[in-house]
């Protein structure tokens, strides 16, 4: 199985005065989401789901990649928000793992996409990782066993790599 981490496109600034569960796309974050999207398309990446932040500019970003036809179908998932914990998350992506589902893309925020991308590969965050705004990190994810420190780490992708 495969694990998709993907940071939401470029969003409004936080100085603009609004809660940050709000702040949308703007419409260069959304150029980077079509493109991340086009390249996708182009390997044949295909999930079975959409995990997805419940802010207002991660639910557009995995919009815009279902609608693009990369899943079925995008869900919000609390713990993909900007104060969630992979801790809390685990449990989920293991029973997902465990049952066969299929890969699965999972849209957020940095630094938490990161910093879990790090636990999940080398068993600690370590702060070196950086994922841009429509960047993807992705990685293998073991049949069985243990999570944290055994997913191998194969693709970093920043948009500014995109065609």
């Amino acid at each position: 199985m495969r694990l998709y981490l993907i940071r939401h496109g470029k969003a409004v600034t936080a100085e603009i005065v609004m809660p940050d569960s709000e702040r949308p796309l703007v419409a260069e974050g959304r150029k980077q989401v079509m493109r991340l999207a086009q390249r996708l398309q182009g390997l044949a990446i295909r999930w079975k789901l959409i995990q997805t932040s419940p802010f207002v500019r991660a639910r557009e970003t995995a919009a815009i990649l279902r609608e693009a036809g990369l899943a079925p179908k995008a869900e919000p998932v609390a713990e993909l928000a900007p104060a969630g914990e992979l801790t809390d998350w685990l449990p989920a992506l293991t029973q997902w793992r465990d049952a066969k589902s299929g890969d699965l893309a999972a849209i957020g925020h940095f630094p938490n996409l990161a910093h879990w991308a790090e636990s999940l590969a080398f068993g600690e965050a370590r702060g070196r990782l950086v994922l841009k705004a429509a960047g993807v990190i992705a990685l293998e994810i073991p049949q069985s066993g243990a999570l944290l420190g055994n997913c191998e780490l194969f693709w970093l992708s920043s948009p500014a790599l995109l065609p």
